[in-house]
């Protein structure tokens, strides 16, 4: 069982899939990694089928610096 920042830090700039062991209101706080890759297709296809609850996170900024998002 792994802190998810902890884990985030050690994988930037991939996807990561993990088994959520503990939760608080924000969300999972610690989980094991079952699956990471710089590809999302890849990871969803890791976890394809499983019945665990998993969280998937990529490790890193969603958007590169000097861009923006609007929604």
């Amino acid at each position: 069982m792994s802190n998810i920042e902890q884990l985030k830090q050690e994988h930037e700039g991939e996807w990561l899939a993990i088994v959520v062991t503990k939760k608080e209101i924000e969300g999972p706080t610690e989980g094991d990694l079952v699956h990471h890759s710089t590809d999302w297709k890849a990871v969803r296809k890791a976890i394809k089928g499983d019945t665990r609850e998993i969280y998937v996170t990529y490790a890193g900024p969603l958007v590169e610096e000097g861009h923006a998002v609007a929604f």
